[in-house]
């Protein structure tokens, strides 16, 4: 029934904005993924679909109208200057479309993880999402985004001022990070999970010269094949136990 008041509700709004005949100019096609459909250069009403990409719109200077709430939501007001407008659109495995269609935007973004609905968001307004198969491809990610929401001087100045934040911890750690090794655990109600080498905390990590134990320093790729999981793997209370005694 929701699903069928949405579809009613757009008929009669009419042609959605990729056919209204907006020029190329003011509306370039952006391909990602299996889908194709357009980006304004100018964007004022985003909704972002998931936490990450609505980060990755705060770090590039564009605030969405309406977002699932994000991981960060309790640091908003320091991120944004209108955090308390920003619109609630449902959870991030299933965003409410009614409440999309009534944010009217002017662009739609997520992650792959949403394909099953995107004829519904292409038909609310132009929808781009981007594959983003785990967390430590997130720089990867946020160099696409950026690319295709038209901001790329804003993309590679906030990866160069993470890049320059890395080199500067090096640096002032110096001939000590030879002699460290950093674990990175998360707590479930049932277990307890290490986070690898391609993960997002992985990643940063690296990039801060910061050494593993040689049990996390896997691979995606190997750590799929070992565990099905190319960024985690469960270890026992036991396990753990021994290696805080060490």
């Amino acid at each position: 029934m929701a699903l069928f008041i949405v579809l009613l509700v757009m008929a009669c709004q009419g042609k959605p904005p990729q056919e209204t005949g907006q020029k190329e100019a003011d509306c370039p096609m952006v391909s990602q993924g299996r889908n194709q459909s357009c980006v304004p250069k100018t964007i004022d009403r985003l909704v972002t679909l998931d936490g990450a990409v609505f980060e990755y719109a705060i770090a590039l200077g564009l605030e969405p109208i309406a977002t699932v709430p994000s991981n960060f939501q309790t640091q908003l007001p320091a991120l944004m200057t209108n955090a308390e407008n920003v619109q609630n659109i449902g959870k991030g495995e299933q965003p409410n479309l009614e409440a999309i269609l009534g944010a009217n935007p002017d662009l739609i973004v997520g992650l792959d993880s949403h394909q099953s609905i995107y004829p519904q968001l292409s038909q609310i307004g132009p929808t781009v999402l981007f594959p983003f198969e785990h967390s430590g491809q997130w720089k990867e990610v946020f160099a696409s985004v950026g690319n295709a929401l038209h901001q790329q001087a804003a993309t590679q100045s906030a990866l160069a001022a993470y890049q320059a934040r890395s080199t500067d911890f090096r640096t002032q750690m110096g001939d000590r990070l030879d002699n460290l090794q950093v674990s990175v655990i998360r707590l479930y109600p049932d277990g307890i999970n290490l986070y690898l080498k391609d993960s997002f905390a992985g990643t940063v990590l690296q990039d801060a010269g910061l050494a593993r134990p040689p049990s996390q320093n896997i691979s995606a790729v190997e750590a799929q094949q070992k565990f099905g999981n190319p960024i985690q793997t469960r270890i026992s209370v036991k396990y753990w136990s021994k290696l805080t005694e060490m």
